[in-house]
Protein backbone atom coordinates (compact mmCIF):
# COMPACT_ATOMS: atom_id res chain seq x y z
CA UNK A 1 0.00 0.00 0.00
CA UNK A 2 1.53 3.58 -0.97
CA UNK A 3 1.12 6.89 0.52
CA UNK A 4 -2.04 7.65 -1.19
CA UNK A 5 -3.81 5.04 0.09
CA UNK A 6 -2.52 5.17 3.78
CA UNK A 7 -3.43 8.45 4.06
CA UNK A 8 -7.04 7.99 2.62
CA UNK A 9 -7.50 4.99 4.95
CA UNK A 10 -6.26 7.69 7.74
CA UNK A 11 -9.03 10.18 6.83
CA UNK A 12 -11.97 7.22 6.64
CA UNK A 13 -10.57 6.16 9.98
CA UNK A 14 -10.48 9.98 11.45
CA UNK A 15 -13.55 10.98 9.81
CA UNK A 16 -15.49 7.55 10.85
CA UNK A 17 -14.73 7.73 14.35
CA UNK A 18 -17.68 9.58 14.91
CA UNK A 19 -20.23 6.81 13.51
CA UNK A 20 -18.68 4.28 15.96
CA UNK A 21 -21.40 3.15 18.63
CA UNK A 22 -19.36 3.45 21.75
CA UNK A 23 -22.37 1.20 23.97
CA UNK A 24 -21.97 -1.30 21.12
CA UNK A 25 -18.12 -1.43 21.68
CA UNK A 26 -18.31 -1.41 25.12
CA UNK A 27 -20.40 -4.68 25.22
CA UNK A 28 -17.86 -6.45 22.90
CA UNK A 29 -15.65 -5.56 25.42
CA UNK A 30 -17.09 -6.41 28.49
CA UNK A 31 -19.26 -9.56 27.60
CA UNK A 32 -17.07 -10.77 24.71
CA UNK A 33 -13.34 -10.24 25.08
CA UNK A 34 -12.91 -12.48 27.73
CA UNK A 35 -13.91 -15.46 25.47
CA UNK A 36 -11.62 -14.09 22.58
CA UNK A 37 -9.15 -14.38 25.07
CA UNK A 38 -9.65 -17.91 26.21
CA UNK A 39 -9.65 -18.98 22.68
CA UNK A 40 -6.40 -17.43 21.24
CA UNK A 41 -4.65 -18.92 24.11
CA UNK A 42 -5.85 -22.44 22.96
CA UNK A 43 -5.10 -21.40 19.93
CA UNK A 44 -1.39 -20.35 20.69
CA UNK A 45 -1.17 -23.81 23.14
Amino acid sequence: MGLKESLAWCNVLVHAYFDVDFETIWTIVSHDLGALEVAAAQLKA
